[in-house]
């Protein structure tokens, strides 16, 4: 882990997460590798999970992880709730997962 990651993580460590907040972690952290992970949705959208972005090719990044709108069809269902944080992290997972790498990303992890 760089040195970013592990100063990304302690700071995270040293604030005061509401329950919700600690919640949304653990389950980013169940489903993707931490804290790089923590890295992408926080540089992503600030965990916000109702954070949206439309792009200069019209398509719209949506979400914790800015899932973008290419994938809708690919994941019909999960994208009905595209900003449910479940239904983001899943959908986040799942594209992570096609090649193992952040390559689907704007923000990478440090």
């Amino acid at each position: 882990m760089s040195l970013a990651g592990v100063l990304f993580w302690l700071m995270l460590d040293l604030l005061s997460l509401s329950p919700k907040e600690d919640a949304t972690n653990h389950q980013i952290c169940h489903a993707l590798p931490c804290p790089a992970a923590l890295q992408v949705a926080h540089c992503e959208s600030r965990f916000n999970p109702s954070a949206h972005h439309k792009n200069r090719n019209k398509t719209t990044d949506w979400g914790l992880f800015q899932i973008n709108s290419i994938w809708s069809e690919s994941y019909p269902d999960l994208w009905k709730r595209r900003t449910g944080v479940p239904e983001n992290i899943v959908m986040a997972s799942k594209i992570f997962n096609i090649h193992g790498d952040w390559r689907y990303w704007v923000c990478k992890p440090g």
